[in-house]
């Protein structure tokens, strides 16, 4: 089986029997024959880690592989067996083959470059990408990433948005990782309104990063003259050079709660089907690290601030599979060394894809205090002390400080928003400074509770009042009007 074979759909076929591994070691055998599926795991210390529950259809975790939105259309919609069939390589290091001496005969991803080496003003990827761009001679950047994803080589990843595997060299080149390792995620932007989707992302990236999160490398990229700048991610979940043998693991929600995607959720819905009060009593049963003993109270205090964060630039999207854990293995270790909560990805404002009016575009994904709309502070400090071991003095300072600097660091970005294609993304300016306007009235939504009822002044830069009153046109007082994209007569200022 070469590794350029294209997708192939499994239905109709006989036996087949797919070896999965981890870091070349076998943890076990997907069974598939005739329509029934059946899993069956090896005796390894991999398999042990894995601590799969006593079943024998496909494990969470596997079955939470299987590809949504852009990347299902891409390669047909397929059913679970055959496109855990079609790909071989997966993240942190996860292979399956029906033949097992691929995963035994290859070395694992590792980073090969950092990112920051290649970044210029901590924006701009600033060295050479040789993937797929749109440009006069070829304008068709998704049907050209869609090819790629066919092949059997390609490494899969979740999601909905359109990406590409690619690796980052010594020499500062993006390809397309085929052969070697994958060491970085590349986001391209959608058509319409979700052009401007990956330069929203990296904004986001940016304010969670303000609000003391860990965030992975990030730099936008250039991918041609007539397409929206794409968003370039380092991988956190693999060795960080050739001189790291510790393993990684990314493990989402939904599989740290065991959570699996059924065929009839047609829309996703079990990503959404827990509380982040919940979430918060996962990490007291999953969270420990052995070299740091006040691990836990770190990372619940990091997940409040995630929390937060995410309700501060209005992003509706952080449900389960959003939120990760990240385990780690030292060499010759019988379990993970430690498992913390994973750096943030897939940020970004969601309110501005929908029209005004939409009571869905204020909707958090996950429910706070049994709400996903209408959060008052009193519901974050409720959350940060009975579910985070937070102090109520503690919970109101990230919270201020949070929403302070997040409206802060928005408007900056929105005075220099760093667009490098006009003609590829002309709405994108637009669709900055409308979420940095989101942005902006939330953070002055709660300046009035935080004054009445805890006796604290919000404090925000002359820029933020500036930009409040300046842009974008209001309908009243207290509410902006948002038209639909393409319609709105502010579109021609940018």
């Amino acid at each position: 089986m070469t590794t350029r074979e294209n997708f192939k759909d499994a239905a109709g076929e006989g036996r087949v029997d797919l070896k999965v591994a981890w870091y070349g070691e076998q943890i076990g055998t997907l069974h598939y024959n005739n329509g029934e599926m059946t899993w069956s795991r090896e005796d390894t210390q991999a398999a042990l880690l894995f601590r799969f529950p006593d079943e024998d259809d496909m494990p969470a975790f596997l079955k939470n592989l299987q590809p949504e939105g852009w990347l299902r259309g891409a390669l047909g919609s397929p059913s679970q067996i055959s496109y855990l069939r079609s790909g071989i390589r997966y993240l942190s290091n996860i292979t399956i083959a029906e033949d097992e001496s691929f995963s035994k005969n290859r070395d694992p991803d590792q980073l090969t470059s950092r990112l920051k080496d290649h970044t210029d003003g901590g924006v701009w990827f600033s060295g050479s990408y040789l993937g797929p761009r749109a440009d006069s001679i070829n304008n068709d950047i998704e049907k050209e990433v869609a090819e790629r994803a066919k092949f059997h080589g390609t490494p899969r990843m979740s999601g909905m948005q359109m990406k590409m595997p690619v690796a980052l060299d010594s020499e500062g080149q993006i390809h397309h990782a085929m052969g070697g390792s994958f060491t970085h995620i590349l986001k391209f932007g959608g058509t319409e309104e979700w052009r401007a989707s990956e330069l929203l992302e990296w904004m986001g990236l940016q304010l969670a990063g303000e609000a003391g999160l860990d965030v992975p490398a990030h730099a936008l990229v250039n991918v041609g003259e007539s397409a929206p700048p794409a968003l370039l991610v380092e991988r956190f979940d693999v060795p960080q050079s050739a001189d790291d043998q510790q393993r990684y693991l990314i493990q989402d929600m939904c599989t740290a709660a065991r959570i699996k995607q059924e065929k009839s959720d047609i829309n996703g819905l079990y990503k959404f089907s827990l509380s982040m009060e919940k979430v918060a009593k996962l990490f007291k049963e999953k969270v420990h690290d052995d070299n740091d003993p006040d691990a836990l109270q770190k990372d619940l205090e990091n997940l409040y601030r995630k929390a937060v964060s995410s309700w501060a630039i209005r992003d509706g999207d952080m449900h389960l599979k959003n939120i990760s854990f990240l385990k780690v293995q030292n060499p010759g270790e019988d379990d993970f060394t430690s498992t913390r909560l994973s750096p943030t990805y897939d940020t970004l404002n969601t309110s501005i894809f929908h029209e005004f009016g939409d009571d869905e575009a204020h909707h958090g994904a996950l429910t706070i205090n049994g709400k996903k709309n209408k959060l008052k502070v009193s519901d974050f400090v409720k959350f940060g002390t009975e579910s985070c071991g937070l102090s109520k003095d503690r919970s109101l300072d990230i919270f201020q400080d949070i929403i302070e600097k997040t409206a802060n660091r928005a408007v900056e970005i929105g005075a220099n928003i760093p667009n490098s294609s006009a003609e590829g993304c002309p709405k994108c300016d637009y669709m900055v400074c409308r979420a940095v306007t989101d942005i902006v009235d939330r953070a002055k939504e709660c300046t009035g509770e935080m004054a009445r009822k805890y006796e604290r002044e919000m404090t925000f830069s002359a820029d933020v009042s500036e930009w409040d009153n300046v842009y974008p046109e209001k309908k009243d007082k207290n509410h902006r009007r948002y038209r639909k994209i393409g319609q709105d007569p502010l579109v021609s200022k940018f």
